[in-house]
């Protein structure tokens, strides 16, 4: 439809405005050629638009379209936008020092579920006075502190959601990253509106609890529902299987850290988890959103629901999921992604593909409308990349699978994959150099010539890609286009890294943990009916351990087997 191009276009102007307006440090020159170049684009469009009076009536009318106005004019607002969303007078990071000197008085409350860790409990601090230098001031915003209290302090553990504190101590600047291509947590923590930082150790910590709020009665529902669902699976499964499950169905990642999943091994759990590819199952986002989505999907159409009613009840679970696996970045963005598709669904007579691309664009504008610096973040660019990955790479992909693989060229390609899995193992880092990847290239090539001309000798029917099952067809798909659109440019750019074990990996580990959140939600639930419904959890989470067991021993299994080699970073 119309209306969608438009919006996608819309969409898509601003968030390169974003990012144009990111690439350069200093706004004055940036905003003036973003503006310079919006105000061309729409003065050679209003010039064109009079083709028909003038001497431009050789100008493809294709030309004319007033999609491009569309895009200039939202490319504009993203680059006037990034460099206008300055902070307000008496903003918190006004206060925040590297080094700070003195301490600063602080009074405000706590907005988010605190993280209770064994050597720390991070809270979310949101303050509305400080006291600083003998002078109070109103803190102007809604900026955050992190706030870290070791468990010498009094409260560790004992601080809780909408508690009001009046907290001292030194207010500290978050570093940005040391190293040129490194991890900038201070960048990071702009994005989730964290602009300081805490850290009361001791009994004597200037930390007192002065009341509370009432709060959003939603959150207090979710994190109540989240307490509840947690004690569920820790009377029905044992740990580590527990603290895995907590991790991917709850948010509660930090359960399976510092601990190694056999006696012997050497690597720890979570360690394992980024070597064989597989960790992006416990950081919930766009993956364990979309499980979420699936599986009531699912029920609702076998309830045979409405089409315009089912995607709402729909988006108050994701709401509730998001609130309950702490509202972080990924998960935000996914749910958003999520409930902008859903709708369009609804409402409109639009297919899921255009749904998609639709939800995508909006997702993206409406996220960086309100927190624009994002765009520079690691799980921004994965969330989008991974989905566009899918939507837009898989077709052609599946294409030319389909054409490709047959007969004796589709034994090549299997040959093809054998010797990269052999080269990948046996060569380990070599293989990664510019001589091994060579080499691979030649052989590669070498087979398939052999295997193109047999095939073109003597043609062999009846054995190619397309009498794969479709399922395993799509998800094999699915997996080059996210290899290829995704992993392979992007693990290089941010990580310096490349798993090669999650090629593999994910084959299993995909359907795998599909069947883990899909188990553990529906025990949560169950476990909240009184009486019947611990002993229907624990009979669905008796057969989810088995599946939770399967999956950390793959993770561990890959990491024996594969290399996790360092990829040459792009140079910028």
């Amino acid at each position: 439809m119309k209306w969608e191009k438009n919006l996608i276009v819309f969409c898509l102007g601003f968030v390169i405005g974003i990012a144009f307006a990111y690439s350069f440090p200093s706004p004055g020159p940036v905003l003036y050629s973003g503006i310079i170049l919006s105000a061309l684009i729409f003065i050679l469009f209003l010039i064109l638009s009079f083709r028909q009076h003038s001497k431009y009536q050789y100008v493809p009318v294709k030309l004319l379209n007033p999609i491009w106005f569309s895009f200039a004019f939202a490319f504009a607002i993203g680059v006037f936008l990034f460099h206008n969303r300055l902070p307000e007078k008496n903003h918190i990071g006004f206060f925040a020092e590297f080094r700070p000197r003195d301490t600063v008085t602080l009074e405000g409350v706590i907005v988010d579920e605190p993280s209770i860790q064994r050597d720390k409990t991070t809270v979310r601090f949101r303050p509305y006075l400080i006291e600083n230098d003998g002078e109070k001031f109103e803190v102007a915003g809604n900026g955050k502190v992190e706030v870290y209290i070791y468990p010498d302090n009094k409260y560790y553990g004992q601080i809780y959601y909408c508690d009001k504190f009046r907290i001292t101590g030194y207010l500290i600047k978050p570093k940005p990253a040391e190293n040129p291509g490194g991890f900038d947590y201070a960048n990071f923590l702009r994005s989730t509106n964290i602009h300081a930082q805490m850290f009361l150790r001791g009994q004597d910590a200037d930390i007192l609890k002065i009341g509370k709020v009432p709060g959003n009665p939603l959150v207090k529902f979710a994190l109540k529902l989240k307490e509840k669902m947690l004690l569920t699976i820790r009377q029905t499964m044992p740990y580590p299987e527990s603290a895995f499950l907590g991790g991917v169905t709850l948010g509660l990642r930090y359960g399976i850290r510092k601990i190694f999943l056999t006696e012997d091994a050497d690597t720890l759990i979570e360690e394992e988890f980024k070597w064989s590819g597989v960790n992006h199952v416990l950081a919930v986002s766009g993956l364990h959103v979309t499980i979420i989505t699936v599986m009531f999907w699912g029920i609702f159409v076998m309830l045979k629901l409405p089409r315009k009613v089912y995607p709402f009840i729909i988006i108050f679970f994701l709401l509730l999921f998001t609130i309950i696996t702490g509202a972080r970045p990924s998960t935000v963005r996914a749910a958003i992604m999520n409930s902008i598709i859903l709708t369009t669904y609804a409402l409109t007579k639009s297919g899921l593909r255009a749904s998609i691309l639709t939800g995508i664009a909006a997702a993206a504008a409406l996220i960086l409308l309100f927190t624009p610096r994002v765009i520079a973040e690691a799980s921004f660019t994965l969330s989008f990349g991974a989905v566009l990955s899918l939507v837009l790479i898989t077709p052609p992909m599946m294409d030319l699978l389909n054409n490709q693989l047959v007969g004796y060229r589709f034994i090549g390609g299997i040959i093809i994959s054998v010797i990269f899995t052999a080269m990948v193992i046996m060569l380990q880092n070599k293989f990664f150099t510019a001589v091994g990847f060579i080499t691979f290239i030649v052989i590669a090539a070498v087979v398939w010539i052999i295997f193109a001309k047999l095939q073109k000798s003597s043609p062999m029917l009846g054995f190619s890609f397309r009498r794969v099952p479709n399922w395993l067809a799509g998800f094999i798909g699915a997996q080059f286009a996210i290899q290829l659109g995704m992993m392979l440019p992007l693990s290089a750019l941010y990580f310096g890294r490349y798993p090669v074990a999650g090629v593999y990996a994910n084959f299993i580990a995909i359907p795998l943990i599909g069947i883990n959140v899909q188990l553990g939600i529906l025990a949560g639930v169950f476990g909240l009916i009184p009486k019947i419904g611990l002993p229907i959890a624990l009979l669905l989470n008796a057969g989810n351990w088995l599946f939770c067991k399967l999956f950390l021993w793959l993770a561990h299994v890959a990491t024996l087997i594969f290399p996790y080699p360092f990829v040459v970073k792009p140079s910028g």
